[in-house]
């Protein structure tokens, strides 16, 4: 992400005046070390762990969410529940994920572009694409895929377990 971030700057350097990375996640050392390595630490906001409210606050403020799943996290099985509320937040998702459950989700809402997390170029590419949209005024015109959060909320899921349940049992 870092190194796809710089990248854009290098080639359009309008957009580090205009780009915040906000990481809110538990923070190490080595996070902002990585940022000064790529010459974006300027740009990054570490707030560390935050309210669930305040999360949510930050994700509706933000004009892109990115979400990163890496194979040895277990991306390729793990679905993490941030997901959800990324798509109830109706932005445009930068999925940086492996092959796995996660990507296949995103790629069916229709609201994310999808890169390898280590394909440096993909993602510098998509930024671009995504600032480009952002200056046009096109960035969060979103949809997604009707009938595609439907299937998530609490009601559908108990009424699809319910269903596996009674399977199960004849």
């Amino acid at each position: 992400l870092f190194q796809g971030v710089a990248g854009a700057i290098s080639m359009h350097p309008e957009i580090r005046g205009l780009i915040r990375i906000r990481l809110v996640v538990v923070t190490a050392p080595w996070i902002r070390d990585l940022a000064e390595k790529s010459g974006i630490d300027d740009i990054l906001e570490l707030p560390g762990f935050v309210s669930h409210t305040k999360s949510v606050n930050y994700m509706l403020s933000s004009d892109v969410l990115v979400l990163i799943l890496f194979r040895e996290e277990g991306g390729a099985s793990a679905v993490p529940g941030k997901l959800y509320e990324y798509f109830a937040a109706k932005r445009p998702i930068l999925g940086l994920v492996c092959r796995g459950k996660t990507r296949d989700i995103l790629e069916d809402s229709g609201t994310a572009r999808i890169c390898e997390p280590s394909d440096v170029h993909a993602i510098r590419d998509t930024i671009l694409e995504f600032f480009n949209e952002w200056k046009s005024e096109m960035l969060n015109k979103i949809s997604i895929r009707d009938g595609f959060l439907e299937q998530y909320n609490r009601t559908e899921q108990a009424r699809v377990l319910s269903q596996n349940m009674e399977q199960l049992l004849t």
